[in-house]
């Protein structure tokens, strides 16, 4: 799954690991629908999530021309919705739920003095990155491959180069099945007569990440829509009551400052002082499931009793940043397998740490 801050220094060999955290979020994307309850951006409480829409082509609602002049279309016209705030956000305390709904609690019902449009590019950019968060989460790569450009699809998969359809669908055959889901898509600008840029806010799985993402106007089977062609990873906003921890990683092992956290939001923050790089992948660990079980499963999905919270790569000496949110009490654990010199997992080697929520 992707969308993380992009992988562009991805290890080929670990195509189908780094496919499942990177394709993200974060797309890397923003991109998602169902899962676990989406992080309160300010602390403010909650707020309603992008809704779910089917994987589909959807197509552009407004007629584009010159650079910044969009005309809706004749036949469509512009979702009307309520001005309750600047940006939606998303519960910190809420329990993960097998399907994203709408909080009705946190919109009052739009009246006529409260209602405004938006504009047609965040819509329409909003509509393709929500239905491409919705291939990500059923895992159809078919459609997925359609809506996506080349170095999206190598980015996704966590190869940093452009990836051919074929050769996408082949590959992301062998990826884990995550649910994403899109929090919020901002600052929606046109660049020229055809591309725009918005970024964007997302979940995969209890993963947090914020993109700049790329956009394309292409013809897709007749029809009109936007392409997310890339995605530039920028720092995800931290809600006020985000637990921190360290980790220092150094001679392939991990060192963290706390070992018992407070949730459900949490941020690791990674300092790489090995000449390797690292990852940080965070698993919950329940029933007589162990960090090993992972060596004597070949994947591509997790073996059961362990669950796929979030993940992110720590080049050799450089930091990283891995946000989650609606992190319930419980075992965990940070594993590396991205490979060693020999090719196996740093696991393999005993770069493992446990830590518990509380």
């Amino acid at each position: 799954m992707k969308i993380l801050p992009i992988q562009t220094n991805a290890n080929p060999t670990r195509r189908g690991h780094r496919a499942l955290v990177t394709a993200a979020l974060g797309l890397t994307l923003a991109t998602g629908m169902i899962s676990s309850p989406a992080l309160a951006q300010d602390g403010t409480g909650a707020a309603t999530p992008t809704p779910p829409t089917a994987c589909q082509i959807i197509p552009a609602t407004a007629t584009y021309g010159a650079a910044n002049a969009v005309t809706p279309a004749a036949t469509s016209d512009a979702t009307p919705v309520a001005t309750t705030s600047a940006s939606p956000v998303t519960d910190l305390t809420g329990t993960p739920s097998a399907t994203a709904g709408i909080d009705t609690s946190a919109t009052p019902v739009a009246s006529a003095t409260q209602v405004t449009t938006v504009d047609p590019v965040t819509q329409d950019l909003q509509a393709s990155a929500t239905a491409i968060a919705g291939c990500l989460s059923d895992a159809n790569y078919e459609t997925l491959a359609l809506l996506t450009g080349d170095l999206y699809r190598g980015q996704l998969l966590g190869i940093g180069s452009e990836l051919g359809v074929e050769d996408f669908t082949s590959l992301a055959a062998t990826l884990p099945q995550v649910p994403y889901q899109i929090l919020t898509v901002d600052e929606a600008t046109m660049t020229s007569e055809t591309t725009a840029t918005a970024v964007v806010t997302y979940e995969l799985a209890h993963q947090v990440r914020k993109s700049t993402w790329e956009f394309s106007l292409q013809d897709i089977q007749g029809t009109q829509a936007w392409v997310l062609e890339s995605e530039t990873a920028m720092a995800a906003d931290l809600p006020a009551s985000t637990t921190t921890v360290q980790v220092t990683i150094q001679d392939n092992a991990y060192s963290l400052d706390n070992t018992t956290i407070s949730g459900p939001s949490i941020v690791l923050t990674a300092t790489n002082n090995d000449a390797v790089d690292h990852e940080l992948l965070v698993i919950r660990l329940d029933g007589d499931a162990t960090t090993q079980t992972l060596l004597q499963s070949p994947g591509p999905s997790l073996p059961e009793g362990i669950t796929f919270i979030g993940q992110v790569t720590v080049p050799a000496g450089s930091t990283g940043t891995l946000l989650l949110s609606g992190v319930q009490p419980g075992g965990y654990a940070i594993v590396d397998l991205l490979p060693n010199a020999s090719g196996l997992p740093h696991l393999a080697d005993g770069m493992e740490v446990a830590f518990t929520v509380e």
